[in-house]
């Protein structure tokens, strides 16, 4: 009754675990079972969508009721012809438990409830690895965090107070949720104030004295924040030529500052540095240049793997127009008309596929993007539709600060 499609979606840790499950389920219910790893994820992404997304554009079927799944499958597809997820194990991290149950949790689906179920340790194992505990603190952080009043795991969760940063885990704090929590204690506390920080253009900029900083090696540097349709980076930038990626608590703690710290002009080489963090920026999501080159040249193996990338994301994507663009850009990589091109695709496909930093959407701007900037469409009603799509992944400059002597 809970289930009105019969479509369930289980969800593992290990490709290991997967397999034992699919074998056990298989011979008890004497049904078929789609078992999703990472080493099967792309031949299979089709059939997943038919068979289980209830937005698929193609003829839905029904060859499968169960899917067994890594967390490959946590994101960047939908499920959604099911409503009920069973959680074999539980994950550590509660971001990951989130991506899972967004799955299903999703517009189009015929269930107006979602179910959610998770296997717990037993009482022995639990007292040997604390992972309900430790699990219940982190959502509660996650709570605390965002101010949510939604129970993911159990009743328990807003029904128990838990000080994530007194009690639980000191050794294991997670810095993360104390900024996002620090955030949420100061728009309540401060909220005409935050009104008007969250109102600030972009673009922000200071110079900092060193002598205020949070750490000690960044004399005469700059930090800066960019951000675009496909990703965020925080950079160091020490001199023209030095530019170190960040991360974000290690942003976290050189941004932050005393409301009584005085700014100060800006010194010239600040310029300098946030052009090297945008240099940076697209040499490390795609950059390259179009520089033509024979057709003679031998296909190496970034163009074999551009290649099975643009076939297979032709199958994946939904837009009719993005599948033209895969099918017109694959005699452009075979015949090596533009070298970086299949360096560029496999960068797309390792981000798509094997990182999964960017969904299908994204994916489809970045085909796009690339098949304007290669000219691969000579008839002037494509072009007129590719030009009405927005493709610019020029990153934009959110906050910069540089430390002067």
């Amino acid at each position: 009754q809970i289930n009105p499609t019969g479509k369930l979606v289980v969800f593992t840790e290990s490709t290991d675990t997967a397999n034992y499950l699919t074998e056990k389920v298989e011979l008890f219910l004497n049904t078929k079972i789609l078992n999703v790893s990472s080493d099967n994820r792309s031949k299979i992404f089709e059939t997943i969508q038919e068979n289980f997304d209830a937005n698929y554009i193609g003829d839905q079927k029904n060859d499968y009721n169960i899917i067994i799944t890594t967390d490959v499958l946590a994101e960047g597809i939908n499920l959604h012809r099911s409503n009920v997820i069973i959680n074999y194990d539980t994950p550590w991290n509660a971001t990951r438990l989130m991506q899972r149950i967004g799955r299903v949790n999703r517009i189009g689906s015929v269930a107006g409830v979602i179910y959610n179920y998770n296997f717990y340790p037993s009482q022995q194992g639990d007292e040997e690895i604390k992972l309900y505990s430790n699990a219940l603190i982190k959502l509660q952080g996650f709570h605390s965090a965002f101010g949510e009043d939604t129970q993911i795991y159990t009743h328990e969760e807003m029904l128990e107070q838990f000080e994530l940063f007194n009690e639980g885990m000191p050794d294991d704090e997670d810095k993360r949720l104390h900024y996002l929590r620090y955030i949420r204690e100061f728009k309540d506390n401060n909220p005409k104030e935050f009104k008007r920080i969250k109102a600030f253009p972009l673009k922000a900029r200071t110079a900092r004295s060193n002598k205020y900083a949070q750490k000690s090696d960044i004399q005469s540097s700059t930090v800066v924040f960019l951000k675009s349709l496909y990703k965020m980076e925080f950079y160091l930038i020490k001199d023209k030529t030095k530019v170190s990626p960040l991360t974000f608590l290690e942003a976290a703690q050189i941004f932050e500052a005393n409301t009584t710290e005085p700014s100060f002009p800006l010194p010239e080489n600040h310029y300098e540095h946030v052009q090297a963090a945008l240099k940076s920026f697209d040499e490390d999501f795609l950059g390259s240049t179009t520089e033509k080159v024979t057709t003679t040249d031998k296909a190496d193996a970034n163009t074999k793997q551009a290649l099975k990338f643009l076939r297979d994301f032709k199958a994946i994507t939904h837009e009719a127009i993005v599948k033209e663009t895969c099918q017109t850009l694959q005699p452009i990589v075979e015949n090596g008309t533009y070298t970086p091109l299949a360096n560029e695709l496999k960068k797309v496909s390792q981000k798509f596929f094997t990182k999964r930093e960017i969904t299908t959407s994204q994916v489809d701007n970045l085909l796009i993007a690339l098949a304007k900037k290669y000219d691969a469409f000579n008839n002037d009603e494509e072009e007129t539709k590719l030009e009405e799509i927005d493709t610019n992944f020029s990153p934009e400059i959110v906050i910069s600060e540089t430390f002067i002597d």
